[in-house]
């Protein structure tokens, strides 16, 4: 999945039916490992696992309440998200996730725990919904809009557009013998040749009235 734009994900709150479990044998990849795009911004938990998208690790710890691991299903309450690049660099220092999350603010009230409030907190901003630190503010606002947003439809609008609708019939004209109709059933007024004989016998009714009177 790209970088977080704020357009949502997929999935629904509490839903675990869509858990991804991927083994990539502990390998540091380039790609994410569950939408396969290149990985700019990714995920790392205390596992070490860091080869998750940050839209991906949204996706599947906010829309489908998982916080597990998708790799190692190890439990992973809190992430960080960060540059590929800088997870990448920890790793070959022998780092990992001690060298990632050793700035992350630590809680005056939680022994031993992190100081897990909404917003900047110390050089990172937490996000309550995901459980996790950024430490790039746009993507962090980018969550949080895609989180408020919600799942988006399941299925692509344009993958299956509606078929378009039939033509009208055709309207066809039928001859009364009251005048012309056409298919909705409205008539119209009498043809010029049916006055014509209508006229010319009215006339010869009274023609013959006529001669009938003088008889």
């Amino acid at each position: 999945m790209p970088p977080l734009d704020g357009n949502g994900g997929a999935g629904a709150a509490g839903d675990h039916s869509h858990d991804v479990v991927i083994d990539v044998g502990g390998a540091t990849t380039s790609s994410c490992v569950v939408c396969m795009e290149p990985l700019e911004w990714a995920a790392i938990g205390p596992c070490g696992h860091g080869d998750v998208c940050a839209g991906c690790a949204l996706h599947i710890r906010v829309f489908q309440n998982n916080r597990r691991c998708c790799i190692c299903r190890a439990p992973c309450r809190v992430v960080v998200v960060t540059s590929h690049g800088a997870i990448v660099a920890a790793a070959a220092a022998g780092g990992g996730w001690p060298a990632v999350s050793s700035r992350l603010p630590m809680s005056r009230t939680r022994r031993g725990g992190y100081s897990r409030r909404e917003g900047r907190v110390g050089e990172y901003w937490y996000h309550t919904g995901m459980g996790a630190f950024f430490d790039d503010e746009r993507q962090y606002a980018a969550a949080k809009a895609a989180a408020r947003l919600g799942p988006p439809p399941c299925g692509d609008a344009n993958e299956n557009p509606p078929p378009p609708p039939p033509p009208p019939p055709p309207t066809t004209t039928t001859r009364t013998r009251t005048g012309v109709s056409n298919s909705d059933g409205q008539g119209s007024l009498l043809t010029q040749r049916e006055k014509m004989e209508a006229l010319v016998f009215i006339l010869v009714v009274v023609v013959i009235l006529v001669v009938m009177a003088f008889v």
